[in-house]
């Protein structure tokens, strides 16, 4: 028997954009909570449904900006990669950039299907860097932890331009490590956690909304629609407004840069109407 294929998938958008030429792998989850509602006298157990939610995951990759070939944005379209004022674009080996989105509840008594609110967010770094031979690279990350007399250099803006969208945020390095493998390279791994400043934007870049990357950084708290057919016929259409719960840019040498987001839906997902 034939079944449907991935290769099938007739409608993939999300913010007004399409990614059914981009993304590299989806999952919508339908669920619903359930609360235990057998009495003491029996010794099963009873879910009973309660409300309604749903997830969507996906992994996606980017077009480089006025490309006519539709050639995917590489790890050699960072123009600019800096901790601290610090260009470590010649040295970084891998690093992920990450955002985290908390929620609230919204939903009222009357509310089959969850509401959830964005209510914070939060971003942090993680990332190994090698050591030139002159010194310089990840040891100006070594040299801040290792100031004796402050704590204030730990302050650091993380600042990255890719394919023409440059983020900027301000953050705190929270930890620095020194590895030494045998015969490998010795590698300075680091981590940054955000540190939002009391006034302004953060992140403090980008600050237009035009991209679903930059809605999700600038104005998470938006509803996004998204749209999805399984296959044009005979599969399963959907359709609904989401919120993110995560963001990750994933960045390594030689490798196209991937953007894994994370969204939660924000009341009812329903087919496509006709």
């Amino acid at each position: 028997m034939l079944r449907q294929i991935t290769g099938e998938v007739s409608l993939f958008a999300v913010g007004g954009g399409s990614y059914l030429g981009l993304f590299k792998n989806a999952r919508l989850t339908l669920a619903a909570a359930t609360q235990e509602a057998s009495p003491a006298s029996r010794i099963g157990k009873k879910a009973q449904p309660v409300t309604k939610g749903s997830t969507l995951t996906f992994s996606v990759m980017s077009n480089k900006s006025g490309s006519s070939t539709a050639a995917r944005v590489t790890v050699k379209d960072v123009t600019s990669f800096a901790i601290g004022g610090t260009d470590l674009r010649g040295h970084v080996q891998e690093g992920t950039l990450s955002g985290r989105f908390g929620t609230k509840e919204g939903a009222g008594w009357a509310d089959v299907w969850d509401y959830p609110n964005v209510t914070d967010k939060d971003f942090e770094f993680d990332g190994s860097m090698m050591i030139p031979i002159a010194g310089g690279g990840g040891l100006v990350l070594i040299d801040k932890m290792l100031d004796p007399a402050t704590l204030d250099d730990l302050a650091a803006t993380f600042a990255l331009t890719v394919d023409g969208i440059a983020i900027q945020i301000p953050m705190t390095v929270d930890r620095v490590e020194l590895g030494l493998q045998d015969k490998d390279l010795q590698l300075v791994s680091t981590h940054l956690m955000g540190a939002s400043p009391d006034t302004g934007a953060y992140p403090t870049l980008p600050t237009a909304t035009g991209t679903v990357l930059e809605k999700v950084l600038v104005t998470p708290y938006n509803p996004l629609a998204f749209q999805l057919q399984s296959r044009a016929t005979y599969g399963k259409s959907f359709e609904g407004e989401i919120v993110p719960t995560s963001v990750a840019m994933r960045f390594r040498r030689g490798e196209l840069v991937m953007i894994d987001y994370s969204f939660v839906a924000v009341g009812a997902v329903a087919p496509i109407a006709a």
